[in-house]
C-alpha cells in the first residue's frame, strides 16, 4: 500500500510539473506573438535568434508561428520571409468567415441591421466571458445577408469593461475584428461550435424560411492573444446549398 501511494505521489508532482512547463510555454508563445505582431512588418529573426532572445526551445517559437499563421496574425511566403499581417486588411476576416458557397466563394454577409444596447451579464454571458455577478455587457444583435436574402441572425455579447462607450463610437455593423482594432486589441484563439437546429417561429421569420426547417447554429467564443473573452456570439444560418469549412 505505501508502495502503491509513493507511486501514485510521484506522478501527481510529475503531472503538476507537466502542467507548470505547459502553462510556461503557452505564456512565452504569447509573448512571443504580442511582440511578433507589434513589429507590424517583416519578421526578420530566425526561430532560433527568437528563441535564444526569449530563453525558449526552438520548438517553442515554432509553435507561436504556426498558431500565429494558423489564426492569420502572419502569413509565411517562402524564400520572402514571415509578415505581419495588417489587421486593417481582410486577412484576418478570413479567419471568422468559414461559409462557402458551392463553388468555393466565400461568404462575408453584409450586415443589413444592427442593434446594441447596455445590460446587466446573464449566467450565460458570466459563464461564456468569464465574467461576475454585478459585470456588464453589450448586447449587440445582427441581421446579414448575402444576394440580398437573410444569411445569418447574430445575437453577441462583448464586456462593456473592455469596449467601453462603444454605443457612442458610431460602429455600424460592431463586428468584433472591426471594434477590437479600434480599442488596440490583439485577437486569438477561436472556439465555434456548430450544431443543427429547427428554426423557430422567430428564426423563420428573420431568416425567410419555413418554420421548423433546419437552419445551422453557430456557438462562437472569441479570446484575445492573452485569451480573455472578448465576444460571445450565437448565429442561426439558412446554409441552403452552402457549406462550413475548415482548413485542417
Amino acid at each position: 500500500m505505501r508502495a502503491s501511494a509513493a507511486v501514485a505521489q510521484a506522478s501527481l508532482r510529475e503531472a503538476r510539473i507537466e502542467l507548470e512547463r505547459q502553462r510556461r510555454m503557452q505564456q512565452e508563445g504569447v509573448g512571443i506573438q504580442r511582440d511578433v505582431v507589434a513589429t507590424e512588418t517583416k519578421v526578420s529573426a530566425a526561430e532560433a535568434e527568437l528563441a535564444r532572445e526569449y530563453g525558449v526551445s526552438t520548438g517553442t517559437v515554432r509553435k507561436a508561428l504556426e498558431q500565429m499563421e494558423a489564426e492569420f496574425l502572419i502569413t509565411r511566403r517562402q524564400g520572402r520571409g514571415t509578415f505581419v499581417n495588417d489587421p486593417s486588411s481582410g486577412v484576418h476576416s478570413l479567419r471568422l468567415a468559414r461559409v462557402h458557397e458551392p463553388d468555393g466563394t466565400r461568404i462575408w454577409g453584409e450586415v443589413k441591421s444592427a442593434e446594441i444596447a447596455a445590460a446587466d451579464a446573464s449566467e450565460a454571458e458570466r459563464q461564456h466571458l468569464r465574467l461576475y455577478e454585478g459585470d456588464k455587457v453589450y448586447r449587440i444583435k445582427r441581421l446579414r445577408m448575402a444576394h440580398e436574402q437573410p444569411f445569418m441572425y447574430e445575437e453577441a455579447s462583448v464586456p462593456l469593461s473592455l469596449f467601453p462607450d462603444l454605443v457612442s463610437r458610431g460602429e455600424v455593423t460592431y463586428r468584433i475584428l472591426s471594434i477590437a482594432q479600434e480599442y488596440g486589441l490583439l485577437i486569438g484563439r477561436t472556439k465555434e461550435q456548430i450544431c443543427v437546429g429547427a428554426a423557430s417561429a422567430t428564426m423563420a421569420e428573420l431568416l425567410e424560411v419555413p418554420e421548423g426547417a433546419p437552419i445551422a447554429v453557430f456557438d462562437r467564443v472569441v479570446q484575445n492573444a492573452q485569451g480573455i473573452p472578448v465576444e460571445w456570439r450565437t448565429g442561426w444560418c439558412n446554409l441552403g446549398s452552402n457549406h462550413y469549412l475548415v482548413d485542417l
